[in-house]
């Protein structure tokens, strides 16, 4: 007897800007999207994504990050990674903490996204930076929401979709032989 296994696996996304709130970030949040499918690679290989204004500082310092996040004109110095569930009662997610009154800021605005909040990274736009943040809303169906702080402020500038349609792939095993 032949059994089949049957898998599904992303073949394609419909990915939209669902929402730009002011003209002027169209073309950026465009860019953002056109890149989206890079970023959902990068975390499903656990990478972070590093945005253009984010600086690294050197290896001996106590976090990874530094970046103006809530446009205050203080830098605030952060970590963030994706979190690994030990068990499959739980789910991967963003883990963001560091020093300075933004990181608050952030996590606060990050709660806010659709979904389950994965990586975020941040980018220069018009004189300000702008948090990307990616969140999972299905097992392969993401969304990227740019978010503008103003200290604790703050505004989702544009949210772009990316919903996925599935292939099959069919895998026919055949019995083993016997031999006695």
């Amino acid at each position: 007897m032949e059994t089949a296994d049957l898998m599904l696996f992303p073949e394609t996304y419909d990915i939209q800007l669902a929402e730009c709130v002011q003209e002027d970030y169209r073309v950026f949040a465009q860019t953002i999207m056109q890149n989206s499918l890079s970023f959902k690679e990068r975390i499903d290989a656990h990478k972070a994504i590093v945005g253009s204004c984010e600086e690294l500082p050197p290896l001996e310092e106590e976090h990874q990050y530094r970046c103006d996040l809530d446009n205050d004109g203080a830098v605030e110095h952060y970590n963030k990674s994706i979190w690994e569930p030990s068990n499959m009662g739980t789910h991967e997610s963003l883990i963001l903490y560091g020093d300075g009154e933004g990181i608050e800021h952030v996590q606060d605005a990050i709660e806010a996204v659709k979904g389950r909040p994965i990586m975020m990274w941040v980018e220069p736009f018009a004189e300000e930076n702008v948090v990307n943040v990616i969140s999972l809303t299905g097992l392969h169906d993401f969304e990227v929401t740019g978010l503008l702080l103003h200290g604790a402020d703050y505004k989702t500038m544009y949210r772009i979709t990316a919903d996925v349609t599935y292939g099959v792939k069919c895998e026919i095993r055949s019995p083993m032989n016997i031999i006695e």
